[in-house]
């Protein structure tokens, strides 16, 4: 096969992985939505700051400071917090609430001297800091949720990556369609590569590509029936499949979108222009085509 063959392989099974990807941001946000995911996540990181993880204390009562409070609706925690709102809150509350000793909130105390401004200074520089480490953990855990949306999506729909190598790689007019679409929707959905697509819109896409995906009546026999002997090769392979599958959707939409777009730089590479000889050739042709 060549190397063409190959990269057209490869953008299809990108493209694929770019548009899963896409279904799995959508169920990500919406149970981020729903259990108001990062929300909690920064109370869990300002109660770990504050030592007041149940909120029963100065994690409460920053909480409950108008300029915090203020930042969500009523009922509802604030899933941002500016780094200066928390300080300016936090000296405010700690003029008549003051830090136990031992604490880092009276070492930053004793440090500035009891001076207001190098106080909220101090505290919004300790809040950046503590919020990177809290996206970090946030990033862990929805790496964790994506992989787990990936393998439910990819059981549900049966989007095996064994099996859609297999298609493409044996079926040259497929591997050709699905790559000439890749590259329609890398220069059309460029400025919206980031953004969750909707479902509908997935399902369209996918529907466009005529890959093997989905299940029908011979398919579930194939993976869920034995033959004769017995083996359950068939299920394996799907598992493994779903898993190749899960697996690349977890690593998001941005990174197959970038793949995608280098792959097709390489691809349109790959294409070299007439020489001159063969130019010459098509010329006759097209003359002697032309004749009476």
């Amino acid at each position: 096969m060549s190397t063409m063959a190959v990269l057209e392989v490869a953008i299809g099974l990108v493209f694929v992985f770019l548009l899963v990807s896409l279904l799995v941001s959508v169920v990500q946000e919406l149970i981020a939505s729903a259990i108001a995911w990062r929300a909690r996540n920064l109370r869990s990181g300002i109660g770990t700051m504050l030592e007041d993880p149940m909120l029963q204390g100065l994690a409460g009562k920053l909480y409950a400071h108008p300029l915090v409070a203020t930042l969500a609706q009523p009922g509802q925690l604030p899933s941002y917090i500016p780094s200066t709102i928390f300080a300016r809150a936090l000296v405010d509350i700690l003029k008549t609430s003051p830090p136990a000793a031992g604490t880092a909130l009276a070492f930053l105390q004793r440090e500035t001297a009891g001076d207001a401004d190098a106080l909220r200074a101090e505290l919004a520089g300790w809040f950046d800091d503590m919020m990177e480490r809290v996206s970090g953990w946030y990033r862990r855990r929805v790496q964790v949720v994506l992989l787990a949306i990936g393998l439910a999506i990819s059981a549900l729909l049966d989007i095996s990556t064994l099996r859609i190598a297999d298609a493409l790689w044996t079926t040259p007019p497929l591997r050709a369609a699905v790559a000439a679409q890749a590259e329609t929707f890398y220069r059309t959905q460029a400025p919206d590569a980031a953004k969750p697509a909707s479902i509908e819109t997935f399902r369209r896409q996918i529907d466009e590509l005529k890959l093997p995906i989905g299940w029908t009546d011979r398919r579930w026999s194939e993976v869920f029936g034995r033959d004769a002997e017995g083996r359950w090769w068939p299920l394996l392979a799907a598992v493994a499949g779903w898993l190749l599958t899960a697996f690349a959707a977890s690593l998001g939409t941005q990174f197959w979108f970038n793949i995608l777009g280098e792959a097709l730089k390489l691809r349109a590479a790959g294409r070299k222009p007439a020489t001159a000889e063969q130019k010459g050739t098509t010329a006759q042709a097209d003359v002697v085509s032309a004749a009476p």
